[in-house]
Formats: C-alpha cells, sequence, structure tokens
C-alpha cells in the first residue's frame, strides 16, 4: 500500500462516520417529534374531556333552573329559605321543597294501572260477606 492510500481510508471512513451521525440525528428527531405528537394528542383529548364534563355540567344545572323554574310556576311551593343554591334553608329541612300533585291518581294510592277491575274483586272474595253479596 501507499502513502496515499492512508488518507484515502481516513476520508472514506469520515464521509461513513458522518453518514451514520445524519441517520442517528434524524432517528433521534423522528422520535421526538413522534413522541412530541403523541402528547399533544393525549393533552387535546384530556382537554375535551374536560370540556364535554364541564358542558354536560352546565346543561345539568341550567335544566334544573328551568325545571325549578317551571315547578313554581305550575304551583309546587319552594322553601322560604331556599335561596336558588340547591343547600335548602338555613334551618337544615331535609327536603328542598313540598311536593303537591296536580293531578289526583285515578287509580288510587295502589298505583295500579290494570284496565280491568278483576284484581279489586279477588280480593276480598275469602270473606263470607263478599260471598254472600257475590251469590245475590
Amino acid at each position: 500500500a501507499g502513502s496515499g492510500e492512508f488518507h484515502v481510508y481516513r476520508h472514506a471512513r469520515a464521509r461513513e462516520m458522518a453518514r451514520w451521525k445524519k441517520i442517528n440525528e434524524e432517528e433521534a428527531e423522528r422520535t421526538a417529534e413522534e413522541e412530541f405528537r403523541k402528547k399533544v394528542e393525549e393533552e387535546a383529548r384530556a382537554e375535551e374531556s374536560k370540556t364535554e364534563k364541564r358542558r354536560l355540567k352546565r346543561m345539568r344545572a341550567k335544566e334544573a333552573k328551568r325545571r325549578k323554574k317551571n315547578m313554581k310556576l305550575g304551583g309546587v311551593g319552594f322553601e322560604a329559605g331556599d335561596d336558588g343554591n340547591g343547600k335548602g334553608g338555613e334551618g337544615g329541612e331535609e327536603e328542598e321543597f313540598k311536593y303537591t300533585p296536580t293531578i289526583a291518581n285515578p287509580q288510587g294510592e295502589g298505583g295500579q294501572t290494570s284496565g280491568n277491575n278483576d284484581s279489586m274483586e279477588q280480593v276480598g272474595d275469602d270473606s263470607p260477606i263478599s260471598r254472600e253479596s257475590s251469590a245475590s
């Protein structure tokens, strides 16, 4: 080997080292960019989730306010100490408002909604009075 071969080898090795350095830097940059993108997406999802929860909370509060207003207009009496914040009066009452039904229950207190009255007749069939009344 001549005296010039070493210089050729040294330059070729330097080019190869520069190529590998560039490849490694690009890979590190790509990895960092991917991690950053994932972090941004995760933060966006978390923020979207928080925003959705807040939106639902605002909607529930708005609905409760509307329902309270409708109940007040419909004749349901609220306590005098109720200041509208949902905590009730100062007296520590258990209920926030008194329920006043606007329509009487036509089925009675049992809440039976069956169309026939056979169930009512079957209740008293075992008593001697009901047997006598059904015989006549």
